[in-house]
């Protein structure tokens, strides 16, 4: 039976299982009818009656036997079709397809594995490259159309000293960085991506949409724009976000702010750095309701000091530690800072000066983002 094929095989399996019941089915009615009359009447039955059902029986079974075996051979058939189909698709999409059948011949296959790699290795290379090209082209246009995103003026009230950097998004790899000016104060946002690429650079335009929305509405109470800022960008579901929104209040100094970054938030407070410490995630959780805002009061001639955590994505700076080795340089050259822009550029000054002992070619300027906030001294505030 294992030399026939799959439609002799079911013809067969159909031809016995159809006769098998009409021969129980005959035998039954004998035994239940004809039994009975036998006993009560004394009748007989003619042989003929029995042969008759018997070939009709067998008749039946080959019929259904025979439709067995046409519905199998048109069904393999197709059956082919469809595989052949698949295989042409493989072909012609997957062409590694074209030499992986096996030929029952080991040395043959040996051969032909030899053949396929040296074939479609070189056509891995040429993807690879054809990839990398398009890569640097879209890197190319996404940093042509960013310094038209996003390009402010930096902001003036006169209790507070603003430094940001950059004010411009000049290169993909810098976070997005943006302020509202409200009727309190002003609000910042600074917010990137671990990876940067064309996708994340569409997600930062989209940041960009959101904050350019919420300057039209800059009357509004500022926890609620807050809120709604939240609100907006957790319908979107930015994957890896880091993330820092904070509002000041120029007239009481409350900071209300949230914070979701590895780096944190920095306070100089005339003679030192202090750290508020990272509380919970340190990605934007997009969890189902909007997070809880923190505070933090700036008192006279303090700095509240925003890093961005794409520092710390570069291999020359090892998690927080070039923070305390800021801190340990501060101390030991004595410096006093009296403005948000000495910050700023002592510590772009900082990590240039670490990049240039690692022998690295980068440039700081291409993936520092800071923002740096003080509440000015009544010596400093005009009349």
């Amino acid at each position: 039976m294992n030399n026939f094929s799959f439609p002799f095989h079911l013809a067969f399996y159909s031809f016995a299982i159809v006769l098998i019941f009409f021969m129980s089915l005959i035998y039954t009615e004998d035994i239940l009818l004809f039994q009975k009359l036998e006993v009560e009447t004394g009748w007989q039955p003619n042989p003929e009656v029995y042969l008759g059902r018997v070939l009709i029986a067998i008749s039946f079974s080959v019929g259904v036997g025979i439709f067995s075996y046409i519905f199998a051979v048109k069904f393999t058939l197709k059956l082919r079709e469809f595989s052949q189909l698949i295989l042409d698709w493989a072909r012609r999409y997957l062409p590694e397809y074209d030499l992986s059948l096996d030929s029952g011949y080991k040395e043959i296959n040996e051969l032909k594995e030899t053949f396929r790699y040296a074939v479609y290795s070189n056509k891995s290379k040429e993807t690879a490259n054809i990839s990398n090209i398009i890569d640097e082209n879209n890197k190319l246009f996404i940093e042509q159309i960013l310094p038209f995103l996003q390009n402010f003026e930096k902001p003036n009230l006169p209790n507070l000293d603003i430094a940001l950097f950059p004010n411009k998004s000049f290169l993909l790899a810098n976070d997005y960085l943006d302020c509202i000016l409200t009727r309190k104060g002003i609000i910042f946002i600074l917010a990137g991506f671990s990876q940067n690429d064309p996708l994340t650079a569409s997600y930062k335009a989209r940041l960009q949409s959101i904050i350019s929305f919420a300057k039209e509405v800059y009357y509004l109470e500022e926890e609620e724009l807050l809120s709604a800022i939240q609100t907006t960008i957790r319908t979107y579901k930015f994957p890896k976000l880091n993330l820092t929104l904070f509002f000041v209040n120029s007239e009481t100094f409350v900071i209300k702010f949230l914070h979701f970054q590895r780096t944190p938030i920095l306070i100089w407070n005339e003679t030192q750095l202090e750290e508020i410490p990272v509380i919970g995630e340190t990605e934007y959780p997009f969890i189902e309701y909007n997070s809880d805002l923190r505070s933090q009061v700036l008192n006279i001639n303090n700095y509240f000091i925003v890093i961005s955590d794409r520092i710390l994505d570069k291999k020359f700076f090892e998690s927080e530690k070039y923070l305390i080795d800021w801190k340990k340089n501060i101390e030991a050259n004595k410096i006093y800072f009296t403005s948000a822009k000495q910050i700023l550029e002592h510590l772009r000054l900082y990590l240039d000066s670490i990049l240039k002992e690692k022998g690295s070619t980068e440039k700081v300027d291409d993936f520092y983002s800071c923002i740096v906030v003080g509440r000015k001294g009544e010596k400093f505030v005009k009349t």
